[in-house]
Formats: C-alpha cells, structure tokens, sequence
C-alpha cells in the first residue's frame, strides 16, 4: 500500500517563486543608468571587479541575497536602495504588493531561543541574535511585525535595515527571533534591566540576546526609579508636564472667564444709560439741523456729564425716572 502522498509544491516554494519574480520584476524595470546606480550604492559590499561581471540588477540581488543582505523577510536594504536612485514606484506597485501589511507570516515551531550562533554581517561587524517575547496574539503579520522592528532599530539606535527577521513561535505569548549589531544590543540590555516604559509600550515581557539569561520586563514598573539617579523617560513625566500645564492654563482661563463676567454684570446695570444717551445724541443731531437746538448745546452737555455721575446708591427706577423728566424738560 502506498505512502501518503506529499505535496509536491509547497507554500514554502511558492513564497520562494514569487520573492524571485518580484526581484526579476525590479530588475526589468531598471534601465542601464539605474543599474549602474545600483551597482555603486553596493560598492561597499561587491568589489568594482566583481561589480563588473554582473550585467543586470538581478544578478546584484543576488550576490546581496548570498552577503544576507536582503531575503523574503527583510527587503529594507533594497527598498533604500529603490529610494536612492528614485524609484519610489517600485517600492510601491512591486515591493508593498510582495509584502502587504495583512499578509500572516509563516510560524517556525523549531525555533529555540539561545541555540544559534553569534556571527558578523557582510560589511564583518558582529551580529547577536535578539529573542523578544511579546505579548500574545492569533497570528504575526506583516503590520505587526514591521511595527516591532521599527521600534527596536529605533530603541537601538540602528537602521531598520540592520534588524534582520528571522523567525518567530507562537505560544501563550510570541517569541520573535532578530539579528541585530552586538553595539546595540547594550542600550537594550540596559533598557530591559529597568523595564523601561517604551518596552512595556510595545508589549515586550522579557529579552534574551545570544544565550544570556532572559531579562524580564516588569509590566508595573512604567517609570524609572528617580532615586537611583537613572534616566527618567518622557513618557509618563511629559504627560505630567502636559497635565501642569494643562491645569495652569484652566486656571487663567477660568480667571479671565469671572472677570468677564463681573464686565458683563455691570454692563448690563448701566445698559439702561447708554441707551438713553444714544437716543438724546440722535435727537440733538435731528434738532441741530433744523436750528432748534443751538441755543442749548451747553445744557445737553451738561446734561450728559450728570448724567454719567449718577450716585451708585440711587435705585434704578429713580435713576431712569429723574432722567426722563429732565431730558422731557430740555427737548420743550
């Protein structure tokens, strides 16, 4: 009886097909001065004479796929190369569609933190492979994990292009596996011992890097200890400065608000005048022009001047009262 039968083309092989047709994409699209371009961004990495043997973009790519530069999980060094030489459209129309954000990215159920192997990268500085586990979710994929990798070239102080992917696990929570700089790895060392907040931030519980003891996080400790004279993050210190000068500018507004307030009441008190004021202006100016009034200029000025000065302990019904019957009396 025969065996059960095996798939003869895998998802793996698939994967594999479609990271070389995007390659063969890219290289199509190049022209000459392009690739002439290309080949001088890597000078650093390929030697003029073995730069010179290569006459197609491809055959570049593959000389950094054999330097580690480049694989199906980390295109950065090539999507900055597309950017140096001006092709944002390929990075776009080519590259994103290799690497959607939805896209779940495959789970290595091998994967053992502490088992591989420090090495160098191809420009010969030393490599320390990083375990990061973080907080547990269904699936790994492409969003999530760029999201992680900025935030470690970040925190590390290195380019995104020298954090290299190189697998991940799926338990209770996910172990992810990077390969970055060995000078890096100290700042996060550092960070790990203190259970920085920026850690805490991205969901980190614990870091291992090479086969060192795990660092665990500490999930409530978001701030470090100010008496130890470490480094306070800004985190939580300038949402308190923020919050200072939040509650500093409420109570200047709140201030401003009562005065306005006590402005608007008085107003309204003496509302009641400049009304009375307006009207006598208007009838003054009507009279004038018609020659009635002119003899008793000086006594509506006077009028007006007692009229301001009324004694605050007066009511109001007096004050109006005693006013109509005196501007009664000027207009006969």
């Amino acid at each position: 009886m025969a065996g059960p039968v095996r798939e003869r083309v895998t998802d793996a092989d698939r994967r594999h097909f479609d990271f070389v047709q995007t390659l063969l994409r890219i290289s199509d699209e190049l022209t000459e001065e392009e690739t002439a371009n290309v080949k001088l961004f890597c000078l650093h990495l390929i030697p003029e004479g073995q730069s010179e043997q290569l006459k197609r973009a491809v055959d570049v790519f593959q000389k950094l796929i054999k330097l580690d530069k480049i694989d199906q999980e980390n295109l950065d060094f090539l999507e900055e190369l597309l950017e140096r030489i001006g092709r944002q459209d390929l990075i776009r129309d080519v590259l994103r569609q290799f690497q959607p954000p939805e896209r779940e990215i495959p789970e290595n159920p091998e994967l053992q933190p502490g088992t591989s192997q420090q090495g160098a990268d191809a420009e010969g500085n030393a490599t320390s492979n990083t375990y990061v586990v973080v907080n547990g979710q269904v699936r790994m994929i492409q969003e999530t994990l760029d999201r992680l990798r900025n935030h470690i070239a970040t925190l590390s102080g290195t380019r995104r292009s020298m954090v290299k992917f190189r697998g991940y696990k799926k338990h209770k929570s996910i172990l992810v596996h990077f390969s970055i700089p060995r000078e890096n790895t100290v700042v996060l060392r550092h960070m790990a011992d203190h259970s920085d907040p920026r850690l805490v931030y991205m969901g980190v519980k614990s870091l291992q890097i090479d086969a060192e003891v795990p660092i665990k996080v500490q999930q409530g400790a978001p701030l470090y200890d100010i008496k130890r004279q470490l480094p306070v993050d800004d985190i939580e210190v300038g949402c308190k400065n923020r919050l200072k000068e939040a509650l500093e500018t409420n109570d200047i507004l709140e201030e401003k608000l009562q005065h306005a307030q006590e402005y608007a009441e008085k107003a309204a008190k003496q509302g009641y005048l400049e009304v009375w004021v307006t009207r006598l202006e208007q009838t003054r100016l009507q009279r004038k022009k018609t020659g009635k009034l002119q003899d008793k200029n000086l006594a509506v000025g006077a009028m007006e001047k007692r009229m301001f000065s009324v004694q605050k302990h007066k009511s109001k019904s007096d004050t109006q009262r005693e006013y109509k019957k005196r501007h009664l009396a000027l207009l006969v």
